[in-house]
């Protein structure tokens, strides 16, 4: 009989099932692709969102053991599902982006060749997203970072007939082969000294002395370069912009949405829960100083740019690092922020995403100097475009400003609580960034929307 601690682990089966039946039966027909991803789709949906009031509003933490292979004289020996509030708040942005992309994807891709594979790399790329933020092993999350990551290589590379597709695509495989190389080297000496790959009891071993361990030091820091690959932080951003700019754009939103914030999840992971280590005042400052400087980075690489797709890249990479300077603070007000910050990165960035996949479907192109008063031919893209440009601006009373301004206050109280000036400068920078940000976005809004419409730009329409 079929219970509600089996959902979590049936929507991630259910995508990749759906991926192999799209291989047999979605090889020459539209609807049959179009069924069985919605269908499988709407069952993760469905099946997360059922776990919602156990888990968010009733505070249980749900397990389920892969083949029934349950703990024996309480050790863990097989791979466990652990549901607990944070990873069910990030399965909510998971599903919400993939079913998003999804409706999108069959206008957005309907031109394009081989749809079968394209939608089974899509499955494939959201199970392997959702099982990694539902799985309570380490070892079960390398794996399904390698689903992810070879996923998102392939679809990066979906549209080969542009050089620049294959060039990000490979960027993207050897970097994020040495991301989850390192992640696989850390998890092995986490093994090596614990004996178990069970969170749970990876935390209960390490919280004490054994985290102080020179082993476990090595395996934190080996790990934290494998999530920090996979979230995009800066210096491990290189392969983001291309493969944004490169994947199609449905598939950018996904990036941006979804597959960032598993990195961003694991990194939150092990740092608060497996490791322990967010008391350590050296650690809140490690992970403050990476936050800015990828806010910072991001941002100015982004005001430099002169494509619709590669600008909006960065400021993804610069967002995520609001998202991990206030989790780095190392108090509950930040956290709250990161993760508030996190849900509204998910929903304005997804929707400028879209608006330039739109963009360039009507237009045939997302460079900046060749576009121009689309706001009289594509008023209603216009209209969402400038929601989500408010909303990343940070301008009230958009919901990126309530998010940002809790992260700026949390800031700010940690500077005042422990007298360390750091803090106070942290809270200037994310500021600053905020005005460039807006200032970029008025760069692409006077040079999309407004403005004289260019002659490539005559006959469009709203797409």
């Amino acid at each position: 009989m079929i219970t509600i601690q089996h959902l979590p682990v049936l929507a991630v089966m259910g995508c990749f099932l759906g991926a192999f039946l799209i291989e047999i039966f979605g090889q020459k027909s539209k609807a049959v692709r179009a069924v069985i991803t919605m269908i499988f789709v709407c069952f993760a949906c469905i099946s997360v969102a059922l776990l919602v009031k156990p888990v968010m509003f009733d505070g249980k933490v749900l397990s389920y053991w892969m083949g029934n292979w349950e703990p024996v004289a309480g050790y863990a020996i097989g791979i466990g599902y652990e549901i607990d509030s944070l990873n069910m708040f990030f399965a909510i942005l998971v599903v919400f982006t993939m079913l998003m992309s999804s409706i999108y994807s069959f206008r957005y891709m309907e031109k394009d060749h081989h749809l079968a594979h394209y939608y089974t790399l899509f499955l494939m790329l959201s199970g392997s997203v959702l099982g990694l933020v539902f799985t309570g092993d380490v070892f079960n999350m390398f794996v399904m970072i390698e689903i992810m990551t070879f996923a998102a290589v392939a679809l990066t590379a979906f549209r080969n007939g542009k050089g620049s597709a294959l060039e990000a695509a490979f960027k993207y495989l050897v970097i994020g082969f040495i991301g989850s190389s390192f992640t696989l080297l850390g998890i092995a000496l986490l093994y090596r000294q614990c004996h178990t790959l069970n969170m749970a009891q990876l935390s209960s071993i390490l919280g004490g002395e054994g985290g102080h361990a020179p082993l476990a030091v090595l395996a934190f820091a080996l790990m934290f370069i494998g999530m920090g690959v996979k979230s995009y932080i800066v210096p491990f951003h290189t392969p983001a912009a291309d493969a944004y700019t490169a994947a199609p754009t449905s598939i950018s939103m996904a990036f941006s949405s979804m597959v960032n914030k598993a990195g961003v999840y694991g990194m939150i992971r092990l740092m608060f829960v497996i490791f322990r280590s967010m008391d350590s005042s050296a650690m809140q400052i490690l992970m403050v100083i990476f936050g800015t400087v990828t806010m910072f980075i991001g941002v100015t690489m982004a005001l430099a740019q002169h494509d619709f797709k590669r600008l909006l890249a960065f400021h993804s990479i610069s967002q995520i690092g609001y998202v991990i300077m206030a989790a780095g603070l190392g108090t509950a007000m930040g956290l709250n922020a990161a993760l508030y910050h996190a849900m509204n990165h998910t929903l304005f960035k997804g929707l400028l995403f879209l608006c330039a996949g739109a963009v360039l479907t009507a237009a045939g192109t997302t460079n900046l100097d060749k576009l121009g008063g689309l706001s009289k031919k594509m008023p209603k893209t216009a209209i969402c475009f400038l929601i989500g440009a408010f909303s990343i601006s940070g301008l009230p009373p958009f919901n990126g400003f309530l998010s940002k301004w809790q992260i700026y206050q949390a800031a700010y109280l940690k500077g005042a609580e422990t007298g360390n000036f750091l803090y106070i400068i942290v809270t200037i920078v994310a500021v600053v960034v905020s005005v460039m940000t807006l200032a970029s976005f008025i760069k692409v809004t006077q040079a999309v929307f407004f403005g004289q419409v260019p002659e490539n730009c005559k006959d469009v329409k709203e797409v």
